[in-house]
């Protein structure tokens, strides 16, 4: 089963939640190199990321996110 884009975004944001680097953010979320740069961008410009001499980590914004996130794939599939 294929991840959404939403789903993407849901991993990226819980493995920077801390703070770390792009490449544990590819492995553990399971992406490629490839596409990575566009998601940040994008997560960067919505401000659910902050980008700091290559340390990435998840705003209050995108916490928020999360948390919004998991509240309807509950509601919508029962799953948290």
């Amino acid at each position: 089963m294929y991840r959404t884009r939403y789903d993407i975004i849901r991993d990226i944001l819980k493995v920077a939640k801390d703070g770390t680097h792009k490449t544990m953010i590819v492995y553990k979320a399971n992406l490629n190199f490839e596409i990575i740069d566009g998601y940040l961008d994008i997560l960067t410009e919505k401000g659910l990321v902050t980008r700091d001499n290559g340390t990435i980590k998840t705003t209050e914004r995108g916490k928020r996110y999360l948390e919004t996130f998991r509240t309807l794939q509950f509601i919508m599939l029962g799953v948290a």
